[in-house]
């Protein structure tokens, strides 16, 4: 008999982010808010991310480019986006659209 061993949700997440790195890349934002799905989650959700250097990043002060960048890479992972009020307010902000 033979036990498979299954990945867990973070490993998973560090695989999705290892497989689109040139993706999180093209985001650029700081890594450390990819280190966990929940930490850009809460970014995503609350629009402010306390980076490593003790800097805040806020949501509504990236770049366009980053912030399409960003919806392209989370568009394969999550799947509900209307959970993150933050990005739904900075999306119709930025380009009138919801979705």
């Amino acid at each position: 008999m033979s036990f498979r061993r299954t990945q867990n949700a973070h490993d998973q997440w560090l695989s999705y982010c290892q497989k689109h790195e040139r993706a999180v890349n093209a985001t650029g934002l700081p890594a450390d808010l990819f280190g966990r799905a929940d930490l850009l989650q809460r970014f995503l959700h609350d629009g402010s991310f306390l980076h490593m250097s003790g800097r805040e990043l806020l949501l509504s002060q990236i770049p366009d480019a980053s912030f399409v960048a960003l919806e392209q890479f989370i568009n394969g992972y999550f799947d509900f986006q209307d959970a993150f009020p933050a990005l739904q307010k900075e999306r119709l902000r930025r380009f009138h659209r919801h979705g």
